[in-house]
Protein backbone atom coordinates (compact mmCIF):
# COMPACT_ATOMS: atom_id res chain seq x y z
CA UNK A 1 0.00 0.00 0.00
CA UNK A 2 1.01 3.61 -0.51
CA UNK A 3 1.97 5.20 2.84
CA UNK A 4 -0.81 7.28 4.41
CA UNK A 5 -3.17 6.36 1.55
CA UNK A 6 -5.84 3.70 1.34
CA UNK A 7 -4.87 2.25 -2.03
CA UNK A 8 -2.49 -0.30 -3.48
CA UNK A 9 0.89 0.61 -4.86
CA UNK A 10 0.39 -1.09 -8.21
CA UNK A 11 3.94 -0.59 -9.48
CA UNK A 12 5.57 -2.14 -6.42
CA UNK A 13 3.19 -5.10 -6.35
CA UNK A 14 3.72 -5.84 -10.05
CA UNK A 15 7.50 -5.71 -9.55
CA UNK A 16 7.46 -8.19 -6.66
CA UNK A 17 4.68 -10.62 -7.53
CA UNK A 18 3.73 -12.43 -10.71
CA UNK A 19 0.72 -11.41 -12.77
CA UNK A 20 -1.68 -13.94 -11.25
CA UNK A 21 -0.86 -13.02 -7.63
CA UNK A 22 -0.91 -9.32 -8.41
CA UNK A 23 -4.42 -9.49 -9.87
CA UNK A 24 -5.65 -11.45 -6.87
CA UNK A 25 -4.17 -8.88 -4.48
CA UNK A 26 -5.80 -6.01 -6.34
CA UNK A 27 -9.18 -7.68 -5.81
CA UNK A 28 -8.79 -7.53 -2.01
CA UNK A 29 -10.96 -4.65 -0.72
CA UNK A 30 -9.19 -2.16 1.53
CA UNK A 31 -10.77 -1.08 4.76
CA UNK A 32 -11.85 2.52 5.07
CA UNK A 33 -10.86 2.57 8.74
CA UNK A 34 -7.38 3.61 9.74
CA UNK A 35 -6.96 0.95 12.41
CA UNK A 36 -3.56 -0.71 12.66
CA UNK A 37 -3.21 -4.13 11.07
CA UNK A 38 -2.76 -7.23 13.19
CA UNK A 39 -2.37 -10.94 12.62
CA UNK A 40 -5.48 -13.09 12.95
CA UNK A 41 -5.62 -16.89 12.51
CA UNK A 42 -9.02 -17.78 11.04
CA UNK A 43 -8.82 -21.41 12.15
CA UNK A 44 -8.99 -20.36 15.81
CA UNK A 45 -11.92 -18.53 17.46
CA UNK A 46 -9.48 -16.17 19.24
CA UNK A 47 -7.36 -15.66 16.13
CA UNK A 48 -4.28 -17.18 17.77
CA UNK A 49 -2.18 -19.59 15.74
CA UNK A 50 -1.27 -22.97 17.19
CA UNK A 51 0.12 -26.15 15.70
CA UNK A 52 -2.95 -28.02 16.94
CA UNK A 53 -5.37 -25.70 15.10
CA UNK A 54 -3.26 -25.91 11.95
CA UNK A 55 -3.27 -29.71 12.10
CA UNK A 56 -7.06 -29.73 12.49
CA UNK A 57 -7.43 -27.38 9.53
CA UNK A 58 -5.24 -29.49 7.27
CA UNK A 59 -6.98 -32.66 8.41
CA UNK A 60 -10.37 -31.18 7.52
CA UNK A 61 -9.47 -29.96 4.02
CA UNK A 62 -7.25 -32.86 2.90
CA UNK A 63 -8.99 -36.09 2.13
CA UNK A 64 -7.06 -39.08 3.49
CA UNK A 65 -5.54 -41.13 0.67
CA UNK A 66 -6.88 -44.54 -0.11
CA UNK A 67 -4.90 -46.90 2.11
CA UNK A 68 -5.30 -49.72 -0.42
CA UNK A 69 -2.85 -48.22 -2.92
CA UNK A 70 -0.29 -47.50 -0.19
CA UNK A 71 -0.43 -51.07 1.08
CA UNK A 72 0.14 -52.38 -2.43
CA UNK A 73 3.13 -50.07 -2.89
CA UNK A 74 4.89 -51.25 0.26
CA UNK A 75 4.21 -54.89 -0.64
CA UNK A 76 6.01 -54.57 -3.98
CA UNK A 77 8.95 -56.94 -4.43
CA UNK A 78 11.25 -54.29 -5.92
CA UNK A 79 14.37 -52.43 -4.72
CA UNK A 80 13.77 -49.93 -1.94
CA UNK A 81 14.75 -46.97 -4.15
CA UNK A 82 12.08 -47.96 -6.68
CA UNK A 83 9.47 -48.40 -3.97
CA UNK A 84 10.36 -44.99 -2.56
CA UNK A 85 10.07 -43.40 -6.00
CA UNK A 86 6.61 -44.91 -6.56
CA UNK A 87 5.52 -43.63 -3.15
CA UNK A 88 6.74 -40.12 -3.98
CA UNK A 89 5.10 -40.31 -7.40
CA UNK A 90 1.68 -41.17 -5.98
CA UNK A 91 2.10 -38.38 -3.42
CA UNK A 92 3.01 -36.07 -6.36
CA UNK A 93 6.24 -34.81 -4.81
CA UNK A 94 8.48 -35.77 -7.74
CA UNK A 95 10.30 -32.71 -9.20
CA UNK A 96 8.57 -32.59 -12.57
CA UNK A 97 8.46 -29.21 -14.28
CA UNK A 98 4.81 -28.57 -13.40
CA UNK A 99 5.56 -29.16 -9.70
CA UNK A 100 8.66 -26.96 -9.90
CA UNK A 101 6.72 -24.13 -11.55
CA UNK A 102 4.09 -24.30 -8.80
CA UNK A 103 6.95 -23.73 -6.34
CA UNK A 104 8.17 -20.64 -8.22
CA UNK A 105 11.12 -22.37 -9.92
CA UNK A 106 11.73 -20.92 -13.37
CA UNK A 107 12.12 -23.90 -15.71
CA UNK A 108 10.98 -24.82 -19.18
CA UNK A 109 7.58 -26.48 -18.91
CA UNK A 110 7.96 -28.54 -22.10
CA UNK A 111 8.58 -32.28 -21.79
CA UNK A 112 12.30 -32.93 -22.48
CA UNK A 113 11.52 -36.27 -24.16
CA UNK A 114 8.86 -35.41 -26.76
CA UNK A 115 9.22 -31.59 -26.79
CA UNK A 116 5.53 -31.39 -27.64
CA UNK A 117 3.55 -31.14 -24.37
CA UNK A 118 3.95 -29.70 -20.91
CA UNK A 119 5.65 -32.08 -18.53
CA UNK A 120 3.72 -33.60 -15.66
CA UNK A 121 4.16 -36.85 -13.80
CA UNK A 122 1.32 -38.52 -15.68
CA UNK A 123 2.73 -37.28 -18.98
CA UNK A 124 6.36 -38.32 -18.48
CA UNK A 125 5.46 -41.79 -17.14
CA UNK A 126 2.32 -42.61 -19.13
CA UNK A 127 1.07 -40.21 -21.80
CA UNK A 128 4.33 -39.16 -23.46
CA UNK A 129 4.61 -40.91 -26.87
CA UNK A 130 7.89 -42.48 -25.76
CA UNK A 131 6.39 -43.76 -22.50
CA UNK A 132 3.27 -44.96 -24.30
CA UNK A 133 5.42 -47.00 -26.70
CA UNK A 134 7.24 -48.56 -23.75
CA UNK A 135 3.95 -49.63 -22.18
CA UNK A 136 2.59 -50.99 -25.46
CA UNK A 137 5.66 -53.19 -25.93
CA UNK A 138 5.71 -54.36 -22.31
CA UNK A 139 3.88 -57.33 -20.82
CA UNK A 140 1.52 -54.97 -19.02
CA UNK A 141 0.16 -52.96 -21.93
CA UNK A 142 -1.02 -49.38 -22.12
CA UNK A 143 -3.85 -48.03 -19.98
CA UNK A 144 -5.13 -44.49 -20.62
CA UNK A 145 -8.03 -42.30 -19.64
CA UNK A 146 -6.77 -41.36 -16.15
CA UNK A 147 -6.54 -37.87 -14.70
CA UNK A 148 -3.53 -38.38 -12.42
CA UNK A 149 -0.76 -40.86 -11.81
CA UNK A 150 -2.24 -42.24 -8.58
CA UNK A 151 -5.51 -43.22 -10.26
CA UNK A 152 -3.62 -44.73 -13.20
CA UNK A 153 -1.37 -46.80 -10.93
CA UNK A 154 -4.28 -48.02 -8.83
CA UNK A 155 -6.11 -49.16 -11.97
CA UNK A 156 -3.06 -51.15 -13.06
CA UNK A 157 -2.52 -52.65 -9.61
CA UNK A 158 -6.15 -53.77 -9.58
CA UNK A 159 -5.97 -55.65 -12.87
CA UNK A 160 -2.36 -56.93 -12.69
CA UNK A 161 -0.81 -59.81 -10.81
CA UNK A 162 1.85 -59.25 -8.15
CA UNK A 163 4.63 -60.03 -10.63
CA UNK A 164 3.21 -57.57 -13.17
CA UNK A 165 2.88 -54.90 -10.48
CA UNK A 166 6.61 -55.24 -9.87
CA UNK A 167 7.22 -54.75 -13.60
CA UNK A 168 4.99 -51.66 -13.60
CA UNK A 169 7.03 -50.09 -10.78
CA UNK A 170 10.33 -50.91 -12.49
CA UNK A 171 9.23 -49.44 -15.84
CA UNK A 172 8.06 -46.24 -14.14
CA UNK A 173 11.40 -45.95 -12.38
CA UNK A 174 13.32 -46.62 -15.63
CA UNK A 175 11.30 -43.96 -17.45
CA UNK A 176 12.14 -41.44 -14.73
CA UNK A 177 15.84 -42.37 -14.87
CA UNK A 178 15.74 -41.92 -18.64
CA UNK A 179 14.09 -38.52 -18.22
CA UNK A 180 16.79 -37.40 -15.76
CA UNK A 181 19.47 -38.62 -18.14
CA UNK A 182 18.02 -36.43 -20.88
CA UNK A 183 17.73 -33.39 -18.61
CA UNK A 184 21.11 -33.54 -16.88
CA UNK A 185 23.41 -35.42 -19.30
CA UNK A 186 21.53 -35.09 -22.61
CA UNK A 187 21.46 -38.90 -22.89
CA UNK A 188 18.34 -40.51 -24.26
CA UNK A 189 17.71 -44.26 -24.28
CA UNK A 190 15.68 -46.37 -26.66
CA UNK A 191 12.45 -48.14 -25.82
CA UNK A 192 14.21 -51.50 -25.74
CA UNK A 193 16.85 -50.04 -23.40
CA UNK A 194 14.20 -48.87 -20.95
CA UNK A 195 12.40 -52.21 -20.89
CA UNK A 196 15.64 -54.20 -20.62
CA UNK A 197 16.89 -52.01 -17.78
CA UNK A 198 13.64 -52.48 -15.87
CA UNK A 199 13.66 -56.26 -16.32
CA UNK A 200 17.38 -56.74 -15.62
CA UNK A 201 17.40 -54.60 -12.48
CA UNK A 202 14.39 -56.48 -11.13
CA UNK A 203 15.87 -59.89 -11.96
CA UNK A 204 19.27 -59.06 -10.46
CA UNK A 205 17.71 -57.68 -7.29
CA UNK A 206 15.48 -60.72 -6.85
CA UNK A 207 18.43 -63.08 -7.38
CA UNK A 208 20.58 -61.17 -4.91
CA UNK A 209 17.78 -61.29 -2.37
CA UNK A 210 17.62 -65.09 -2.65
CA UNK A 211 21.32 -65.51 -1.88
CA UNK A 212 22.15 -66.60 1.66
CA UNK A 213 25.39 -66.69 3.56
CA UNK A 214 27.25 -69.97 3.37
CA UNK A 215 28.93 -70.50 6.72
CA UNK A 216 31.70 -73.06 6.74
CA UNK A 217 32.35 -75.16 9.78
CA UNK A 218 35.89 -75.05 11.20
CA UNK A 219 36.40 -78.78 10.66
CA UNK A 220 36.05 -78.35 6.90
CA UNK A 221 39.01 -75.95 6.71
CA UNK A 222 42.71 -76.58 6.77
CA UNK A 223 44.78 -75.97 9.87
CA UNK A 224 45.55 -72.27 10.31
CA UNK A 225 42.81 -71.10 7.93
CA UNK A 226 40.63 -68.19 8.98
CA UNK A 227 36.89 -68.46 8.74
CA UNK A 228 33.93 -66.24 9.52
CA UNK A 229 31.78 -67.05 12.55
CA UNK A 230 28.33 -65.74 13.20
CA UNK A 231 27.86 -63.69 16.40
CA UNK A 232 26.18 -65.01 19.49
CA UNK A 233 22.40 -64.99 19.85
CA UNK A 234 21.13 -61.43 20.14
CA UNK A 235 24.45 -59.92 19.05
CA UNK A 236 25.64 -58.25 15.86
CA UNK A 237 29.04 -58.52 14.21
CA UNK A 238 30.76 -55.75 12.24
CA UNK A 239 33.49 -56.79 9.79
CA UNK A 240 35.70 -53.96 8.52
CA UNK A 241 38.35 -53.75 5.84
CA UNK A 242 40.31 -50.79 4.49
CA UNK A 243 42.55 -49.92 1.56
CA UNK A 244 45.09 -47.09 1.39
CA UNK A 245 45.90 -44.89 -1.62
CA UNK A 246 49.18 -43.22 -0.68
CA UNK A 247 49.57 -41.47 -4.05
CA UNK A 248 46.14 -39.86 -3.67
CA UNK A 249 46.45 -39.15 0.03
CA UNK A 250 43.29 -40.96 1.03
CA UNK A 251 41.94 -44.25 2.32
CA UNK A 252 38.66 -46.08 1.86
CA UNK A 253 37.04 -48.43 4.33
CA UNK A 254 34.02 -50.69 4.18
CA UNK A 255 31.97 -52.23 6.96
CA UNK A 256 29.37 -55.01 6.92
CA UNK A 257 27.10 -55.77 9.89
CA UNK A 258 25.58 -59.25 10.27
CA UNK A 259 23.03 -60.56 12.73
CA UNK A 260 23.23 -63.67 14.87
CA UNK A 261 21.56 -65.70 12.10
CA UNK A 262 24.43 -64.88 9.77
CA UNK A 263 22.31 -62.67 7.55
CA UNK A 264 23.20 -59.24 6.18
CA UNK A 265 21.94 -56.32 8.29
CA UNK A 266 23.70 -53.14 7.08
CA UNK A 267 26.78 -51.93 5.21
CA UNK A 268 28.76 -48.75 4.62
CA UNK A 269 31.65 -47.67 2.38
CA UNK A 270 33.31 -44.28 2.83
CA UNK A 271 36.48 -42.57 1.52
CA UNK A 272 38.59 -40.50 3.90
CA UNK A 273 41.33 -37.97 3.11
CA UNK A 274 44.66 -38.41 4.89
CA UNK A 275 47.65 -40.73 5.17
CA UNK A 276 46.84 -43.74 7.36
CA UNK A 277 48.18 -47.21 7.81
CA UNK A 278 45.83 -50.13 7.28
CA UNK A 279 45.10 -50.63 10.98
CA UNK A 280 44.46 -46.92 11.47
CA UNK A 281 42.12 -46.86 8.50
CA UNK A 282 40.20 -49.81 9.89
CA UNK A 283 40.00 -48.03 13.24
CA UNK A 284 38.45 -45.06 11.43
CA UNK A 285 35.89 -47.47 10.03
CA UNK A 286 34.96 -48.60 13.55
CA UNK A 287 34.61 -44.98 14.56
Amino acid sequence: MIPNQRRWDYDVIRDIFNRRDSELMFQIPLSSRRASDEWYWLADPKGIYSVRSCYKLLDSINEPPDSCIWCKIWKLEVPAKVKNFIWRAVANVVPTTDNLIQRRVEVNSICPICNASNESLLHILVKCPFAKTCWLLSLVGFVGGCTNFGVWLENLFTRCSSADCNIVAMICWSLWINRNGKVWRNKFGRVSTILNMAGQHLFQWQQAKKNIFIIYEPAALNHGSMYWERPREGWFKCNIDAVTFHSRGKVSFGAVISCSEGRFFAAKCTPLLGHFRAREAEAQGVR
